[in-house]
């Protein structure tokens, strides 16, 4: 049975296992991960990148993922057991 996903860049979307994602306007995805931090992809391509506490994180546990839309570009938002991360924008 094939799938379909959609999220739009407004509203996070909660994935099996606590994990959330959320659209940037760039057409990439971010997924937040409860254990692992956040895994950034762009779809088409084969692999996507890791944020990690090494990359800056405050932390691995990712409980929500927000954008704040009030600024351009929009801010990303990302709560974690260690603190706040802010990314104007989304390596």
């Amino acid at each position: 049975m094939e799938r379909e996903w959609f999220a739009d860049h407004v509203h996070p979307m909660v994935c099996r296992g606590g994990s959330w994602l959320q659209a940037l306007p760039d057409g990439r995805l971010v997924l937040g991960f409860p254990t692992s931090g956040l895994l950034v992809w762009k779809p088409g391509d084969s692999r996507g990148h890791r944020l990690t506490v090494s990359d800056g994180l405050p932390g691995e546990n990712i409980r929500r993922m927000q954008q704040d839309l009030m600024h351009d570009p929009p801010l990303l938002l990302v709560p974690t057991e260690g603190g706040l991360a802010v990314f104007r924008q989304v390596p």
